[in-house]
């Protein structure tokens, strides 16, 4: 599991890279843990076992002059990891089944039926703008699968 936590900040890594100098971008995975009152607290997800609960938060800060616009930032979604996607913040995004094509969620197949969120690879918002100087971040969390 650690090989596909780093693919995924990897994969989001090089996704960045695309956007260039205008936009700073940071990626975290946290392990969710939570203590015998059930409060939550988090820790580097450097190792992950079945049935942990990471946290993905990738955080854009526009570091220009000038307002950024029609930004589509997004998180890939490792093989193995199935997303709670309740838990995405903010709640209206897309989801995708390769990391390419994303569609309006809940995702659904050609029958109209729901695609289970384990087949979900990667997650995107729509941001029409982001002012300078301005951090946005986006949240998703995703179950090690048994």
């Amino acid at each position: 599991m650690i090989k596909k936590l780093s693919s995924c900040i990897l994969v989001l890594a090089m996704a960045c890279a695309v956007w260039a100098e205008p936009l700073q971008i940071k990626f975290e995975a946290l392990k969710v843990i939570l203590n015998s009152q059930e409060v939550e607290s988090f820790a580097p997800a450097d190792h992950a076992a079945p049935g942990d609960l990471i946290e993905y938060r990738a955080s854009f800060t526009n570091v220009s002059e000038k307002t950024l616009h029609h930004l589509k930032p997004e998180i890939p979604v490792p093989v193995g990891m199935v997303v709670i996607l309740p838990s995405a913040k903010p709640l209206a995004l897309e989801g995708s089944l390769d990391g390419t094509v994303f569609k309006a969620l809940p995702l659904v197949d050609a029958e109209g039926l729901p695609i289970p969120s384990h087949k979900i690879r990667a997650l995107r918002w729509s941001l029409s703008e982001l002012p300078p100087g301005q951090p946005r971040q986006f949240i998703i969390r995703a179950k090690v699968a048994q």
